[in-house]
Parts: C-alpha cells; sequence; structure tokens
C-alpha cells in the first residue's frame, strides 16, 4: 500500500483518498482554501503539459554508493514517517513498533505543502567496495526551518547535526545556502541514517546525494546562474534610478522597487539572503520570503498606475487603484507579525487576487485606449503570473518538485523584468514621438497662430465693415482713426479721406446743412453722448462712448449713428393708434349716452305719434321720430368706430354679397363711372355682420366715387391670402393667417401723405360743407379692426388710390347661428318685471311702455338696490331687465347673481354698447338675451315675449 500521511484523511468526509497523487496534500486548516482550489486548479490543467511530472514510485530499497554517490535525488530510497504531534523521539522512531510504521517514498523529491506535521526519513546507504565511500547530501530546498540528521553509534547511540533557517548558521560544515550533510560510509558495509524535517512553511525536502566534486560543479553553475539574475535585476533597477533622477518621473522609481522587492524575495527564497545577510537573525530570515513580496504588490500597484496613466483614464480606475493599495498595505503587518503559514497563504492568495484588476485594467488600457506601450506590461505580468503560480502550487505541495517548478518563479520574475524594460522602452519611444509631435504641433501652432492673428485682423475688419451701422472710431481730440464701410457709404469718402480729420466736420460736409451735424464739441469730448440727429432726409441716432486703456484711463472714443427711420415711423403709427383709440373711446362713450337719451326721445315721440289726433301734431311727432332714427344711425356709425356696437355676425360668401350689392353700387357712383366687379370662386367664408360688410363697401365706393374725375372707374377685387409671417399695413399689424382681400381701387386724384395719414379720424373730410360727416372710413376702421382685421392704403397725388381691407377667414364650426329677432306686438298679463336702469329718464319710458302693455313694473337705480329689493319682495318676480354698464356692480354681475338666488327669473340686458363690455367677461352677445339701445316699444315687448313661454 502507498504510504499516505494520517494528516491527510482527517475531515476530508466523502472525499476518497484511495488512489493519492503523489505529493497533494489537502490544506484542511487553511480558510482560502476554496478559493485557491478554483484558481489554482485552472493554472493546474493549463500547465500540467509542460511540468515534468515524473512519477516514478519505487520500492524503497537500500542505495548502493560502491561506484560513487554521483549526483541524484533519493527521494525514492526514502521511508517515511509522519509525526503529526511532531513529538517523538529519535529513540521512538528506531523502535520496531514505530520501524515498522514506515512506509516507502512515492516521490524522488517528497513535498507536503504545508502542514503542521514533522517528517521522519530513514535512508540506508551500502558500500560494497574496499574504500570508504564520502558523499555530500543536500536538501536542495532552503527554506525549512530544522533537518536534523541522525547517525547511529556503536554505543546504540546518535549523533546528531540540525541544519536550517532556525540553527545557528555557524553550525553547517559546509557554509551553503542550502543545508548540507557529510556521510561516510564505510567499506563493505550499510549504514542507515535517520532525518527529521520540520518547519512553519512548506515541507518539501528534495535530497540531493552528490560527490564533492560534482557539489562543487552544481553550486559554481548555481552561483553563476544566481549572478547573473540577480546582476540583470540589479542593473535594471540601477538604470531606473538613474532614469528617475534624470527625468523625475515616479515611474521609474516605482519600477525600481518592484525590481528590487522581486529580486529579495528571489534570494530569500533560494537561501541567499539567509547565508549572506540574516544568518544571525533567524526569525527575519523566516519573514523575508513573504515581506518582500507584499511590497513588490505595493511597488507594482504604484508602478501600474503611473505607467497605464490611471489617473487620466476615468475616476472610476483611479479609485480602484488606491483601494488596491490600500488593500495591500494592510498586509504589511500580516506577512511582518502573523504566522509564517497563514501570512504565506494570504500572500499567495493576494497575490493571485491583485492580478485580476491589474490585468483587467492593463487589457482596458491598450485595448480600449489604443496605450501599445501595455502591451508588453501585459505580456510581463503573464509571464511572472505563470511562474509564480508553478511555484505557489510547488509550496503548497499540490505539484512535484522539478526542475521546472523549482525555478518557475525565477524565470517568470526575469521575464517580468526584461518585458517590463521591453514596455518602459516602448513607453520612452512614445514620449519622444509625443515630444516631437508637441514639438511640430508647437511650430505648426505659432505658424497657425500668425495665420490666425491675420485671419483674426481680416475676420475683424470684415465683422467691423459687416455692421449696419455708422460707426468710427475716434482719438482723444476727436480725429477719425478708423471707419466701417457703412460709415464710408454715408459720408461719401474713402479710408485716405476720413483718416485723422474732425468728425463733425466730415458730417457737415456729407449734409450740406448745418442742422445735420451734432452739436459743437461732440467729437472732442469724452463722455457719453446720446441723441438725434436728421441727416439726409433720414433720422438717426448717434450715441458716443469712451474707449479705455489697461489702466482705465480715456484714449479715444467710438460713434456709433443708426438708421432709426423706421422705429421713427413705428412710433408715429403708435401715435396714430392711441389717437385713434382714445377717440374711439370718447365716441364710444358720446354714443353710448347719446343712445340712452335717443331711446327716450324715440320712445316719446311714437306715444305723440300715437296720441295726436291733429294731423299737423302728428307730422311733427312724426319728423321727431325720423329724426331720432337719422340721430340712431348716426351713433350707429360712432360704435362701429370704437368698435363698441352691438353686432350679430353670420358666415357669409364675400362674392355673395358684393354681387347682391353690385346694382345699388352701380346706381350710387352714377352713370358718368365704370364699376368693375374681380370677384374669386367661392373657396372660403368670412364670419361677419353682413350689413357691416355693405357698409363697408358702400362707404370705400362713395370716398372713390367722390375722388373720381369725370369717365374715372372704380374696381372692387377680392382674393383669399395666407400670410405666413406678420404683414404690417397702414392701421396695424396683421397676424399670420387666411385672409379675405377685399380691394376697392380708383383712378382718381389720389392723396398726399398728411392726407392719407388722417383719413380714418372720425369728423375728418377733405370734402366741403353739408358733403360729409367725416365718419364714414372711421366706420370702416372700426368694423374692421372689431373683427381682427386691418386696412392698407396705398395712395400718391395724381395716381388714385388703392384702399385693401383684410378680414379674417372663418372655420364654419366656429360660426354661431344669430338671427335677428321677431319682434311683435304682445300684451303682458300681470307679469312682475325688475327694471334696473340708472338713467332715470330711461327708466320712465321703460316703465311707461311696459305698464301700458300689462306688466307689473318695480324700478331700481343700481344693481345693489335690486338685490335689496328682490330680498323684501315676498312675491317672486318674473323678469329682470337691466342695463350692462352701470357704477358700481355691473348688469352683468347681477344676472349672474339672479341666476343663482332666483333660478326662475328671465334676464335680459341693455346697452347701448354691448359687445365689448360683454366679450371683457368672457360672454358671447349671441349667448344671451341682449336689447340694443336704442329701441323701440315694439323691439322692447318683442323681447320679453321671447322670453315667455
Amino acid at each position: 500500500m502507498a504510504f499516505v500521511p494520517a494528516s491527510l484523511t482527517k475531515g476530508l468526509g466523502a472525499w476518497p483518498p484511495t488512489t493519492p497523487v503523489l505529493g497533494f496534500v489537502p490544506m484542511r486548516d487553511w480558510v482560502f482554501d476554496p478559493l485557491t482550489r478554483g484558481l489554482c486548479g485552472f493554472l493546474l490543467v493549463a500547465t500540467v503539459a509542460l511540468l515534468p511530472f515524473h512519477l516514478n514510485a519505487q520500492n524503497a530499497q537500500a542505495l548502493d554508493v560502491t561506484d560513487g554517490c554521483g549526483s541524484q535525488f533519493v527521494g525514492g530510497h526514502l521511508l517515511l514517517l509522519e509525526d503529526e504531534q511532531g513529538s517523538l523521539t529519535i529513540e521512538e522512531v528506531t523502535r520496531p513498533a514505530l520501524l515498522s510504521r514506515f512506509e516507502p517514498s512515492e516521490s524522488d523529491k517528497p513535498n507536503f505543502g504545508f502542514t503542521d506535521s514533522a517528517y521522519w526519513a530513514r535512508l540506508e546507504l551500502v558500500n560494497r567496495g574496499p574504500d570508504p565511500v564520502k558523499c555530500l547530501l543536500e536538501l536542495d530546498y532552503p527554506s525549512i526551518d530544522t533537518v536534523a540528521l541522525y547517525v547511529p553509534q556503536p554505543s546504540g547511540d546518535f549523533d546528531v547535526l540540525k541544519l536550517g533557517d532556525q540553527e545557528p548558521f555557524e553550525d553547517r560544515i559546509v557554509k551553503s545556502r542550502n543545508p548540507i550533510f557529510e556521510l561516510i560510509v564505510q567499506p563493505q558495509s550499510a549504514q542507515t541514517y535517520t532525518l527529521r524535517f520540520s518547519t512553519e512553511g512548506s515541507l518539501q525536502f528534495p535530497l540531493l546525494l552528490q560527490d564533492v566534486f560534482k557539489y562543487f560543479r552544481n553550486t559554481h553553475e548555481q552561483q553563476i546562474f544566481w549572478g547573473i539574475l540577480t546582476g540583470l535585476m540589479l542593473v535594471m533597477a540601477l538604470y531606473n534610478l538613474f532614469l528617475f533622477f534624470s527625468v523625475r518621473d515616479r515611474t521609474y522609481l516605482a519600477y525600481t522597487g518592484l525590481v528590487v522587492s522581486y529580486a529579495s524575495f528571489l534570494l530569500s527564497m533560494e537561501g541567499v539572503l539567509y547565508e549572506y545577510l540574516l544568518h544571525d537573525l533567524p526569525r527575519l530570515a523566516t519573514r523575508s520570503s513573504t515581506v518582500p513580496v507584499v511590497f513588490a504588490g505595493l511597488f507594482g500597484t504604484v508602478f501600474t498606475a503611473h505607467f497605464l496613466k490611471i489617473r487620466s483614464q476615468g475616476v472610476a480606475l483611479h479609485r480602484m487603484f488606491k483601494g488596491i493599495f490600500y488593500f495591500i498595505l494592510c498586509l504589511v503587518p500580516i506577512a511582518m507579525f502573523a504566522p509564517y503559514q497563514s501570512s504565506a497563504k494570504v500572500v499567495v492568495v493576494s497575490t493571485i487576487i491583485w492580478f485580476i484588476p491589474i490585468t483587467s485594467s492593463t487589457i482596458y488600457v491598450w485595448k480600449a485606449r489604443g496605450y501599445t506601450p501595455a502591451r508588453f506590461f501585459l505580456f510581463g505580468l503573464f509571464a511572472f503570473l505563470v511562474g509564480s503560480t508553478i511555484y505557489g502550487l510547488r509550496i503548497l505541495g499540490l505539484v512535484p518538485n522539478s526542475f521546472f517548478t523549482t525555478h518557475s518563479i525565477h524565470l517568470g520574475s526575469a521575464a517580468m523584468v526584461m518585458l517590463f524594460s521591453f514596455a518602459l522602452a516602448d513607453r520612452i519611444k512614445l514620449l519622444k514621438e509625443d515630444k516631437n509631435e508637441a514639438l511640430s504641433a508647437r511650430v505648426l501652432e505659432h505658424k497657425w497662430a500668425e495665420a490666425a492673428q491675420k485671419e483674426a485682423a481680416q475676420a475683424w475688419q470684415s465683422t467691423f465693415d459687416a455692421i449696419g451701422s455708422f460707426v468710427c472710431l475716434l482719438d482723444r481730440q476727436g480725429l477719425v482713426l478708423r471707419a466701417n464701410q457703412a460709415a464710408l457709404d454715408l459720408l461719401e469718402r474713402t479710408d485716405k479721406d476720413i483718416l485723422h480729420k474732425p468728425l463733425s466736420a466730415l458730417l457737415k460736409e456729407a449734409s450740406g446743412s448745418v442742422s445735420s451735424t451734432p452739436p459743437p464739441g461732440f467729437d472732442s469730448g469724452l463722455e457719453r453722448v446720446e441723441s438725434f440727429i436728421e441727416f439726409k432726409n433720414k433720422w438717426y441716432s448717434f450715441r458716443r462712448d469712451p474707449i479705455c486703456g489697461a489702466d482705465d484711463t480715456v484714449i479715444g472714443s467710438v460713434y456709433v449713428m443708426a438708421d432709426v427711420t423706421a422705429q421713427k415711423e413705428l412710433e408715429e403709427q403708435l401715435f396714430q393708434a392711441q389717437k385713434m383709440d382714445a377717440i374711439g373711446r370718447l365716441a364710444g362713450g358720446v354714443a353710448h349716452d347719446f343712445n340712452n337719451l335717443l331711446s327716450v326721445i324715440l320712445s316719446y315721440g311714437e306715444f305723440l305719434v300715437e296720441s295726436a289726433t291733429d294731423a299737423d301734431a302728428k307730422a311733427d311727432a312724426q319728423e321727431i321720430v325720423k329724426a331720432g332714427n337719422r340721430a340712431a344711425a348716426l351713433t350707429a356709425q360712432l360704435l362701429a368706430f370704437s368698435r363698441k356696437q352691438v353686432v350679430r355676425p353670420a358666415l357669409l360668401h364675400p362674392s355673395d354679397v358684393i354681387s347682391d350689392l353690385s346694382k345699388m353700387l352701380s346706381r350710387l357712383i352714377g352713370e358718368n363711372y365704370k364699376l368693375s366687379l374681380e370677384l374669386t370662386p367661392k373657396f372660403g367664408r368670412i364670419f361677419f355682420p353682413k350689413v357691416q360688410l355693405e357698409q363697408i363697401l358702400v362707404n370705400l365706393v362713395v370716398n372713390a366715387r367722390d375722388a373720381l374725375p369725370a369717365n374715372g372707374e372704380v374696381a372692387i377685387q377680392t382674393d383669399w391670402v395666407t400670410l405666413e409671417t406678420p404683414r404690417q399695413t397702414t392701421t396695424g399689424e396683421l397676424p399670420r393667417g387666411r385672409y379675405l382681400s377685399l380691394c376697392v381701387r380708383d383712378s382718381g386724384k389720389g392723396m398726399d401723405a398728411a392726407t392719407a395719414a388722417r383719413i380714418f379720424e372720425p369728423f375728418f373730410t377733405t370734402k366741403g360743407p353739408g358733403k360729409g360727416t367725416g365718419l364714414g372710413l372711421a366706420m370702416v376702421y372700426g368694423c374692421t379692426h372689431q373683427a381682427g382685421g386691418a386696412i392698407d392704403v396705398l395712395s400718391a397725388k395724381g395716381k388714385g388710390t388703392r384702399m385693401t381691407v383684410y378680414l379674417p377667414s372663418a372655420d364654419e364650426s366656429a360660426a354661431v347661428s344669430s338671427q335677428p329677432p321677431v319682434w311683435a306686438k304682445t300684451q303682458g298679463s300681470g307679469q312682475r318685471v325688475l327694471v334696473v336702469e340708472d338713467e332715470a329718464p330711461v327708466a320712465a319710458v321703460i316703465r311707461k311702455i311696459l305698464s301700458a302693455a300689462g306688466y307689473h313694473v318695480l324700478e331700481a337705480s343700481s344693481a345693489e338696490a335690486a338685490l335689496e329689493l328682490l330680498d323684501r319682495e315676498a312675491q317672486p318676480m318674473d323678469y329682470l331687465l337691466t342695463d350692462i354698464v352701470m357704477s358700481g356692480m355691473t348688469g352683468l354681475e347681477l344676472g349672474a347673481k339672479v341666476a343663482t338666488l332666483f333660478p326662475t327669473m328671465k334676464v335680459v340686458y341693455m346697452s347701448g354698447y354691448g359687445f365689448e363690455a360683454l366679450s371683457q367677461h368672457g360672454i358671447d352677445p349671441a349667448s344671451i338675451h341682449l336689447l340694443a339701445k336704442p329701441f323701440t316699444r315694439e323691439e322692447l315687448l318683442g323681447t320679453l315675449m321671447g322670453q315667455r313661454g
């Protein structure tokens, strides 16, 4: 049965140890065991083909040294015994009971990894020759605490020689990095040697038996190997340290620390540090194999961060590297003070884990960022990863000892150092290229700066000349230094003609008028000045601002003159609009009050007509009613101008209205003049009162006729236009949308600009006395703007006049049918009516009409009085007849309260101009019962009749 130490079978549970692999020892006491198995298993499978895994198990037998010791590993000739507690003595293990428990070794180079057990080994040498044979037994693994050799004596005692890191170095017969024992086998005899191995680290004892000559030859070869390897690392460290002091790049300093740390680790693992430096410090010698690895991780992290320029690769990578650095920093006390087994395990696992983010970051910077020096860096990382992983598996006892596994860490480290140096060289090359590119870029930048300066000067001049306003730069004395193209064009001069000349003199010469120049001293002053001047029949605003130097002293001034003629015209239009609005408000107020009076006059006139028995008195009364109706028509024109007339719009085809009106228009202009129609097909309709459209046509045609010479012509043209952008007209801006264009043009004498500016003012007329009231075009203006339209006037002396009225197109869905009420004479039957009117004469007329018609009438002079009366009245009211415009609470507000408090009461409103008052409250006149003033008795009674039922 193959030898399996007892420690291998403890606590393994279902794991079957029936066919153990030589040297495989599960780490039952290792906290990181599952992770280590996963990581190391993959690498073991990947590298197993490369490992000289010679498992030549032999039956332990005596080793014949008759012909010399040669140079051979004697693991296959050993008998092994595991001392789990480490408490057995040489006397105990040489007793027959324990001798029978020794079992043959299964490996030439036994390796049990990390274990707490001690191991005993027995080796028998046979010399059949006539001469003594002297051999050296070398433990070719320096990192062992204690190895003791027991040589039996004829007296039954044992000579003991103890070597190892925990033993004094001076006890070594051969002062070597490895423990070496001298064995002498007498002729014609056999000698059995017993060895005891114990260590805090990895327990492995590749025993090499060799002749003295071969030992020294092997030692010489190893010294050459170690000298080359150490010299290479030393040269690289010194070279990069020199580079650091030359260029002050911390990348080279970190690389130097990395190389020194790995060199210290390798020298420690091979016993060189113990041999030459630390043989008086055995505990420090033990820690010398873990502490350098931790420092190598620290320097490696810093080196990688600087080499890959992690700070510029992103915040996430930078934070990750800082975390790695602090994590490894926490491992320093573990590596220095924790038990060796624990610290070694933590260091091995941490190194493997460290490689994951370092490698992934290198791949990212290489592939994603295109940083080519990272490729050699990545190859170096992989070379060291493979070498260190195989070496780690060896010291863990997971792979057997061989030349490749023994020296894998050295080969990987050497490859890493070389590849890192290649990476640094590539980085230097890249930096040189970047430096050359930067130098070339600076040269190009200088050339570009010169070109840009020229372009900037040209751009400045182009921009300066592109300014549409007059701009001049003056010095402190007011002399011209530079002027833009607009200034040159306005002055009608060239640059040479205006340079170093006073600006006021240049303006005076260009205009030929003293009034067109700025005030005296304008071009010589240095404070800010703003004003307006009229220059070459246009208005300009001018402004002078001081120009200050670096020390805030005034070094000159800039003179800007902008054409504000259009602005002035807009101001005139605004002033005209405000004036028209004021006149409109005045006209509307007058018409409203006049309608109240007309309501009284017409009503009493009708009373006189009905009650007169004398024919002359009746005729006089009828004349009073006729005059009142003419006055009502006049007030209707005033209300149309003020846009406060009560109107009832409808959907109209303009062509139909004009066609129906054409015969009357022809008779209106007379037989001596020609009327022509150019009407568009029925492609749209307008939502507009028909009577107002007829009034607009009649007024425009009558004004055109009055301006015609003999045999003149009036033309009416309609069209549909769509405005994509707002259009400025004579009477204001027209918003974008679809409009009816109603144009009336004549071949008359035309108007000058002053006359055309006033034609829409009420009572303005160019006709003689008794030939016009001056309200026709004012009515056209009021009706058009009340509908949201505008008017454009084009006229010139001797060239006729063209007036175009724009009315908005209407969507049929927006139209509200508004048919005029059908008036009828009717009598009441005692219904109760509350009349609310602040004009006492009007209220008296209404009371008289309604009382005579059979209604019971109550009066209130205000809305507040009406509410108090309703509260006092025990009997409910049937109707509320209220004026809209009153002081205090309006009729609309009263009607809303009555509708809430007395839902059965019917409400009728009265107004002299109800449209705008209702619109301001969001109420459509067509949606309520409205009685327009002045009204007749039939209209009043008919409205109440319409509310009954």
